[in-house]
């Protein structure tokens, strides 16, 4: 499915991304000022290559992670580095502790158009060092009924980072818990959802 693999790669702000060409053109610096690329007019003299300074050699600096681990992609996330439930609010994608999860920006606007259909949401944890953790959703009122679990025993891969997607259903408008638990790792939001 291209689109998960696409919602995955932005939500994972992953700079080396493909398939699909932008439509963004950064103008060349002659173009913006409307001259040439060559050298200036009023230049008195050539410059020699001692003159020139050295183009910065360092490549950019990409994070890194531990072995097994995503630090760095739930670093850039809104929402709470410790374990407890955490208020979705507006937001796309929030992070709960040791687990991320969205799209709910795109959740919230599927209950809107159609109550009754199911929608995705990916589960990004932080520590993927076993490649055979399963990962368990529960959607349920805040007092726990309601209770509905879905599974998903493998995960999805966008680039190196690694992902869970799960197709989860609301019964009715409301605020939902939707709480995500993978081995000791666990993950917990509450979403408003309106018809």
């Amino acid at each position: 499915m291209r689109w998960a693999a696409s919602a995955a790669c932005a939500v994972l702000a992953l700079g080396a991304c493909t398939g699909e060409g932008s439509d963004d053109a950064t103008p060349s610096a002659s173009a913006s000022s409307g001259g040439s690329a060559g050298p200036s007019a009023t230049s008195s003299a050539p410059t020699t290559p001692s003159e020139i300074p050295s183009p910065a050699t360092a490549p950019p600096t990409l994070a890194t992670d531990a072995p097994g681990r995503q630090d760095s992609v739930l670093a850039r996330l809104p929402g709470s580095s410790k374990t407890g439930c955490v208020e979705v609010g507006t937001q796309r994608d929030v992070r709960s502790g040791p687990m991320a999860a969205g799209n709910f920006a795109d959740a919230r606007a599927a209950f809107k158009a159609s109550p009754s259909a199911a929608f995705p949401l990916y589960v990004i944890p932080v520590d993927v060092s076993d490649e055979k953790a399963a990962l368990s959703v529960t959607v349920a009122q805040r007092d726990g009924s309601e209770a509905k679990t879905v599974k998903s025993a493998t995960t999805q891969t966008a680039e190196q980072w690694k992902y869970h997607l799960v197709q989860l259903s609301v019964p009715a408008a409301g605020t939902w818990r939707i709480t995500a638990t993978s081995g000791a790792a666990k993950g917990c939001w509450d979403v408003s959802f309106t018809s």
